[in-house]
């Protein structure tokens, strides 16, 4: 079965819209479809809606794709990050940006892992920077004095960059730059974090982690 959804602008536009947040349009009224089957069809509307909100567009279905859009909204306000998952992915995907590298999206079961790790560590090890030893690529932040939150790590990763060569793909003597490989590694597509206080009350504790794992050695990040 095809399903066809109508879209519309809600503004009058003296020019066709070429494109917005990744919604291409070549006229004012668009249908799509053919559509997937209905099992996947939220997930690949919820991109659609997102979408059209950012673009000041408005869908408006058939009555048999109702209960579609519904679902799709659902899963769409379920899968918008918060402030807490943005403040990792803003920074994460500006740095990947600037190499010209894909954006990662945020993985509930990294971030789960993540708080489980930070978690046990706080609580065995005081927070001292050790590493899971887990599947996945991980970054350690550890910051002590004030309250710190996922830009203050991942800025400190990415401040890594400047001790990284391109041209021969290493660090430079004396130097860490492997945060900030793994912040910007291409093939590393879901990042989940974690912010853990420590048992002194005045230092934090941040992990991140990411799948696939990067920090190949003999590859770039890029």
């Amino acid at each position: 079965m095809i399903s066809i959804l109508t879209i519309a602008t809600t503004t009058t536009m003296a020019a066709p819209i070429a494109e917005c947040h990744g919604l291409r349009l070549s006229q004012k009224y668009v249908r799509l479809g053919p559509l997937r089957p209905l099992q996947v069809l939220p997930a690949i509307l919820a991109s659609y809606l997102m979408a059209a909100a950012a673009c000041g567009i408005i869908l408006r279905p058939s009555a048999s794709d109702y209960n579609i859009l519904t679902m799709a909204a659902a899963q769409a306000a379920t899968t918008t990050p918060s402030s807490f998952q943005n403040s990792f992915l803003l920074p994460h995907n500006q740095a990947r940006a600037s190499v010209g590298v894909g954006p990662l999206r945020w993985d509930e079961a990294l971030a789960g892992y993540a708080q489980s790790y930070a978690q046990q560590d706080a609580g065995q090890r005081q927070c001292q920077l050790v590493h899971s030893g887990g599947p996945y690529g991980e970054n350690l932040f550890w910051g002590s004095g004030r309250t710190y939150g996922g830009r203050d790590a991942v800025a400190a990763w990415v401040a890594e960059s400047s001790s990284y060569d391109y041209g021969s793909n290493a660090c430079a003597p004396n130097a860490e730059c492997g945060h900030y490989t793994q912040v910007v590694w291409r093939g590393s597509t879901a990042v989940g974090c974690a912010v853990q206080p420590c048992p002194d009350g005045r230092s934090t504790f941040i992990t991140c982690n990411y799948s696939p794992p990067g920090n190949y050695v003999g590859q770039r990040p890029y």
